[in-house]
């Protein structure tokens, strides 16, 4: 019993000379920092001048990527490849087949046309009406003014329509070559074709004075009538056709006299009188 309780004594007072030199030197650790640092620090710190330093622009070159430096070498007007010379030079072959047959087209278009016009108007010239005066006479009945008769025919295909008729005489020696006419007084005379429509001149004003009846007897002075005629038909429905005449007496006509048989008048031998547009 006695040895137990001295262990414990003992163990007892082993225990408390640890915890007292374990506290004792921890203060020696402590204190020994604090001196060490207090010799490590400076007395005296002098405040030093300030300096600013403004850091230097900086210039950024962003480097192009490979795909861009690639599309711009491809640019044909920079820098032209054998395959755009290649794509330019079938454009403009094509180009040039395209102009020519452009041409071509033009030209067959222009053709046809000028044979459907020359069609039309063969067409026209084989069918129309041919208005013109086949017969012309002088009349001199007694007691009754001069007057010439006519006789108007259609030698066409088509039926006619006269619109209009300009008519006038002349006594004298030779008329001049280039017909000149007046305007035509309007009318309204249906002709058929290959029929015939009397026409005279009883409406205008032919007077034969004594001396000239002897003019034109002798051969000093002839008689000329002429005139135009304006018609129209089926395949001509707006501008007219046009018919000239003229006719005349001659040296071979029997002598004019008042009750005496109808003197018949002979065609004009000048183209601007006779002929038909």
């Amino acid at each position: 019993m006695k040895r137990s309780l001295l262990v414990v004594l003992i163990a007892s007072a082993l225990l408390l000379k640890a915890a007292v030199g374990g506290s004792d030197e921890k203060h020696q650790y402590q204190s020994a920092y604090h001196q060490s640092a207090a010799k490590n620090q400076p007395a005296y710190i002098s405040q030093s001048p300030t300096i600013i330093v403004e850091p230097t622009p900086i210039k950024i070159t962003q480097t192009a990527s490979a795909t861009e430096k690639q599309a711009t070498k491809q640019k044909w007007y920079q820098r032209p490849s054998i395959t755009d010379w290649g794509v330019l030079s079938v454009t403009m072959v094509y180009a040039f087949i395209s102009l020519r047959l452009l041409r071509a087209t033009s030209k067959a278009a222009s053709a046809a046309k000028q044979s459907a016009d020359t069609s039309r108007q063969q067409m026209n010239l084989e069918l129309r009406s041919y208005i013109y005066i086949s017969k012309a006479e002088l009349v001199l009945l007694h007691h009754e003014k001069p007057k010439i008769v006519y006789t108007i025919r259609n030698g066409g295909k088509i039926p006619a329509t006269i619109i209009g008729m300009y008519e006038d005489f002349k006594i004298i020696k030779q008329m001049q070559e280039k017909a000149e006419f007046g305007a035509s007084t309007k009318k309204s005379i249906p002709v058929a074709p290959g029929s015939d429509q009397t026409g005279n001149t009883s409406h205008t004003r032919i007077s034969l004075s004594a001396q000239d009846i002897e003019q034109i007897n002798s051969g000093d002075a002839y008689l000329y009538f002429y005139g135009r005629i304006l018609s129209l038909d089926s395949l001509n429905q707006k501008v007219p056709n046009m018919t000239f005449f003229g006719f005349r007496t001659t040296d071979d006509d029997i002598p004019i006299v008042e009750g005496g048989a109808p003197i018949e008048l002979s065609f004009m031998d000048e183209p601007s009188y006779n002929r038909i547009d």
